[in-house]
């Protein structure tokens, strides 16, 4: 069981393209997620001023009661309304189940790769195990 998560980093992140994996799933209005090994801190902040390429998110320390070698969780991307022109999906959020080893450090990040996805307004990311909101940071998006 997940006792706590402590929030290391936040705001503007990098990523190595050619290391990251590129997984389907029907969660990701782009029809995949982006997997990378890690990720760097570029500029703390939870003012995100919007352009194409730019990585945002969170990097955190889950804490566990040690009865499990893997925990599993909930990371959801909650932001305003968008829709993938052609598919016509339309979607508030991102949801993404995930699996991580105890007591370790893992990150959720969005990268702006598309034009219909460059949204303002706010953005909050939360990891979630069952009903307890377990870390919930929140950012404000400009262009």
């Amino acid at each position: 069981m997940i006792l706590s998560v402590d929030l290391l980093e936040y705001g503007v992140f990098s990523f190595v393209e050619d290391e990251a994996d590129y997984d389907e799933s029907n969660n990701s209005l782009t029809g995949y997620f982006i997997h990378p090994p890690d990720i760097k801190l570029l500029k703390q902040t939870d003012e995100i001023k919007i352009k194409k390429k730019l990585s945002f998110g969170i990097k955190y320390f889950i804490k566990c009661d040690n009865s499990d070698l893997i925990e599993s969780f909930i990371s959801r991307i909650r932001h305003p309304e968008m829709k993938n022109p052609n598919t016509k999906i339309v979607a508030l959020e991102i949801i993404e189940h995930n699996n991580l080893d105890i007591n370790s450090t893992g990150f959720d990040f969005f990268v702006f790769e598309n034009d219909w996805e460059m949204l303002q307004g706010k953005w909050e990311f939360t990891l979630e195990q069952g009903d307890k909101v377990l870390l919930r940071k929140s950012f404000n998006l400009t262009k």
